[in-house]
């Protein structure tokens, strides 16, 4: 070959590696093995992460399962493809792809809810209608579904002709 520098490298059987790689799942109690959510995290909707996955990308539950995990520790999409095959069972990139996108929107959807159930139950004196605006946040499937109910409890803005009458 004409200017062409070829390197081989090689690896020795027994070297032993800089980091230790480990799948066991630390968590603190059966309740939180169950919910594989972060432990730091509130959830507050109806449904869990896999429920959201299971739906969204037609997948078997116990897959999806497998992959909030894997997901909640911090993998990325192309890890889990490539070297976790027995979690994904024969998923295309796409679709683990698609799964992690849902698990991250789920995930801030969470968050907004709970943000929207703080600024709401501010607002509603009525113990009746508060229940039901916090069932419909924690049922809410996307930020339309949110920004619908918090705008019936939004306070009107008090401009120099409202405050004048």
């Amino acid at each position: 070959m004409y200017g062409v520098a070829t390197r081989e490298y090689a690896c020795k059987p027994s070297m032993a590696l800089p980091f230790e790689v480990s799948y066991r799942h630390n968590y603190q109690n059966s309740d939180e093995a169950d919910d594989h959510q972060m432990p730091d995290e509130r959830w507050l909707l109806d449904y869990t992460l896999e429920d959201a996955v299971t739906d969204e990308v037609s997948i078997p539950h116990r897959v999806a399962s497998k992959l909030v995990r894997l997901f909640a520790e911090g993998n990325e999409v192309a890890y889990i493809a490539r070297y976790r095959a027995d979690a994904h069972e024969g998923m295309s990139c796409d679709q683990i792809r698609q799964s992690y996108k849902i698990f991250n929107e789920t995930k801030e959807l969470n968050k907004k809810v709970e943000k929207a159930i703080a600024n709401v139950s501010s607002k509603i004196k009525n113990e009746g209608d508060l229940t039901i605006a916090v069932e419909r946040l924690k049922s809410a499937r996307e930020s339309a579904d949110i920004t619908e109910v918090t705008q019936l409890y939004a306070s009107a803005r008090k401009t120099k002709a409202s405050i004048a009458r």
